[in-house]
């Protein structure tokens, strides 16, 4: 599965010159789950969609703000982004 880095989304998002809220609303999110996605110490990350949403505002591939996770164990930052099998 492909999920977010939420450091990634926000260092470029901050680089590229927009504000959470703005980002956020150009998104179709709220400004707090924003805050969740690019926290790496909460547990919210975004896929689909939404991470295909924030690839195109920050005019990079997803592959730049995704990676894969296979979600039966630890993901990078030791969050599970599922419960485990």
């Amino acid at each position: 599965m492909l999920t977010s880095n939420g450091p990634a989304i926000k260092a470029l998002r901050e680089v590229k010159g927009w504000g959470s809220r703005t980002f956020a609303a150009e998104s179709g999110i709220s400004h707090g789950y924003l805050s969740n996605i690019e926290n790496p110490d909460r547990r919210h990350r975004a896929t689909g969609e939404l991470l295909e949403t924030f690839a195109r505002l920050l005019e990079v591939p997803v592959a730049v703000i995704g990676y894969e996770c296979d979600c039966r164990r630890k993901c990078p930052g030791g969050k599970r982004t599922a419960s485990a099998a």
